[in-house]
């Protein structure tokens, strides 16, 4: 009687890879080890690595381990979450970035990933798939053009500061969804994402960005900005939102939760902003829930969260739910 392993290995190449599409990543990494043909299988199946979602890991997960990893999976991965992964280097990171194509980079909550300024070493740009681009003074660092999206909320220095930020802005030309939630990157945030024209979200809550001059270079600089997150961001005011009405024209979701320094006239100067369809002004003590109504009649106004708490829904035409 045939064993059930050999009964798996006699199925088609690409039967069996899509049945190790229901796997975990830990079933997947003991399977590897069973022998030499489902470790075969199991690191060049490219769809089964697009994401890798290395949570389950992050107390056991050894640099060295994480390297193996990189040599045999890095170019499948599209996506990678790090969250929590403490012992994995920023040197294993740069490595893992050179070698492979990522779309997505999580890593939430990291303190102890020591300097990213080091990713930009010329050894990073050698080999791989990343594209290279010539830097004024003629060392080549290199450029992520298939990244999309970065969440490095909750982390701190050096992860993500003012400057970390800037080196990000400069090597993922096309990022279109960022979280800088709850990090220190300074109030001046607005002139180094200039450079990020196709940024489409940004979360920016808790920090201490907001001021109007910082708010204007962003949407300025920003055209295709369509989600702004900025909750107790204590810096905005009316000005900010000010400039959020006149050049912020594709804003579409905005929520400035606990800005308790915005007021009826704040809100509604963003008329400005014609396709906004969702608002939140929860906890901005200095709103009246009517201006929601007065905003709705000259924008595109769907669901507001007012300032007590309470939803507010608008069918068209700024008539209430």
């Amino acid at each position: 009687m045939q064993s059930p392993e050999l009964a798996l290995l006699s199925l088609p190449f690409d039967v069996l890879g899509k049945a190790l599409h229901y796997l975990d990543l830990r079933s997947l990494l003991v399977l590897a080890q069973a022998n030499r043909q489902f470790n075969y299988i199991v690191y060049n199946t490219s769809h089964l690595w697009y994401r890798l979602d290395l949570l389950l890991f992050r107390r056991s997960l050894r640099d060295e381990d994480f390297r193996a990893l990189t040599d045999r999976v890095a170019a499948f991965v599209r996506n990678i979450d790090l969250t929590g992964c403490n012992m994995v280097t920023v040197k294993s990171i740069r490595r893992f970035i050179a070698k492979g194509r990522l779309e997505k980079l999580v890593i939430k909550g990291h303190c102890q990933l020591g300097d990213i300024s080091s990713l930009a070493s010329p050894a990073c740009s050698r080999g791989g798939t990343l594209g290279l681009t010539q830097s004024v003074g003629g060392d080549q660092t290199f450029v992520c053009p298939t990244v999309r999206h970065v969440d490095f909320s909750h982390s701190s220095q050096p992860l993500i500061d003012e400057e970390s930020l800037r080196w990000y802005a400069e090597r993922f030309p096309n990022l279109r969804w960022l979280s800088v939630a709850h990090t220190p990157i300074g109030a001046r945030v607005g002139g180094t994402l200039r450079q990020c024209v196709h940024l489409e979200w940004l979360d920016v809550s808790g920090t201490s960005v907001g001021e109007a001059d910082d708010v204007e270079k962003l949407a300025r600089g920003c055209p295709k900005l369509k989600g702004l997150v900025m909750s107790e961001c204590v810096s905005v005011d009316d000005r900010g939102l000010e400039v959020l009405g006149r050049w912020a024209e594709n804003l579409e979701t905005l929520v400035i939760d606990g800005c308790r320094r915005v007021s009826n006239r704040g809100v509604l100067i963003l008329g400005g902003c014609r396709q906004l369809r969702y608002l939140n002004i929860r906890n901005c003590r200095d709103v009246d829930p009517a201006a929601l109504n007065q905003l709705s009649q000259v924008t595109a106004l769907e669901k507001a969260l007012g300032p007590l708490g309470k939803w507010r829904f608008w069918v068209k035409s700024g008539v209430p739910a």
